[in-house]
């Protein structure tokens, strides 16, 4: 059984011309090519990735300024109502909503930042509604380290190597 099997194995070795085929100018061009190929692919990737996060930040950044009733001057009103009435509990709801859509946005600009992509890291786009200068320091703190370990885990994944260039 092992002898017919070790016979096998010579049978396609004599019949495979793939490894001495790579040595073949022919073969070299064709693998030119493909990683130019490759090359034009990881590119158009790229960019796609880098529009899909400025599109991310922009809708996050349109809701937060847009997508409440309760915003401006009548969000600090119902933020400043007795508390345990409606409108400050409808207040406290839909700030932690604006203070979470700013949290992802934060994020999607400080990866658009570190994967090169200024375009999509201007700062007259931000909002200027207080809510995130509303936090206590300590609170900001954490919310900032906290999206630097989702950016820190989101190159992990996409760009290692922009993470390996910085240690």
């Amino acid at each position: 059984d092992m002898e017919d099997f070790l016979d096998l194995c010579d049978a396609e070795e004599d019949d495979d011309d793939g490894f001495a085929a790579m040595y073949e100018a022919d073969a070299l061009s064709d693998d030119e090519d493909e990683d130019d190929k490759d090359h034009e692919d990881d590119k158009a990737m790229a960019e796609e990735e880098r529009g899909a996060l400025r599109g991310l930040a922009v809708d996050l950044l349109r809701l937060r300024r847009e997508g409440y009733s309760l915003r401006g001057s009548r969000l600090r009103e119902a933020r400043a109502a007795p508390p345990g009435s409606r409108e400050r509990r409808a207040a406290t709801l839909v700030t932690s909503e604006m203070r979470t859509l700013e949290f992802f946005e934060r994020a999607a600009r400080s990866i658009l930042a570190r994967i090169g992509d200024s375009a999509g890291v201007r700062k007259e786009e931000e909002a200027t509604d207080g809510l995130w200068e509303d936090l206590e320091a300590a609170e900001r703190t954490v919310l900032e380290a906290q999206i630097a370990d989702l950016v820190g885990g989101y190159l992990a994944v996409r760009h290692p190597h922009i993470l390996a260039a910085r240690d």
